[in-house]
């Protein structure tokens, strides 16, 4: 199977004050999930962190990186968990060792998190590295409602 990258609906930049990053309001729990048109073999996910003046990159301690097809934190666990400290240049990159679903999930609960206290869930570009295991689609492309292969943003 080829291997290919899709970056999700996030502008690169990592740059929160000029609308390169999405970021949630504060709460106890918070989650950002992508739901695939099919199936997926995910290998590695990449996730780019904030980098402007206002960024709080312990924010993310205590998240969960998930792959499966539930869509939610009782999928299996990508990694062993989320750190700030695992970034380089503001880059975290996870093994997800071929987890397989339908949907990937970052999910964030207070509980997990050092302070214990409601915190924003920001990210500002989310790299996944996977191929579709339904589509029959050469190339990293899928198939669409129409039943035509293309690339993912076109369907």
């Amino acid at each position: 199977k080829q291997w290919y990258q899709r970056r999700v609906a996030i502008t690169a930049g990592g740059n929160y004050s000029s609308g390169t990053c999405s970021k949630s309001q504060e709460d106890y729990i918070n989650w950002w999930t992508v739901k695939f048109n099919v199936t997926h073999t995910v290998q590695t996910v990449k996730i780019h962190l904030q980098r402007d003046d206002d960024a709080s990159l312990g924010d993310i301690d205590g998240a969960t990186l998930h792959v499966g097809n539930r869509g939610d934190y009782l999928d299996p666990v990508c990694g062993n968990g989320i750190d700030s400290s695992m970034h380089v240049d503001h880059v975290i990159t996870l093994d997800c060792k071929n987890l397989v679903g339908r949907y990937l999930t970052v999910d964030w609960y207070f509980a997990n998190h050092p302070d214990r206290e409601r915190r924003s869930l920001t990210l500002c570009e989310v790299e996944i590295f996977a191929h579709d295991n339904d589509s029959g689609c050469p190339g990293g492309n899928v198939r669409c409602t129409d039943g035509l292969c293309k690339p993912p943003s076109f369907c």
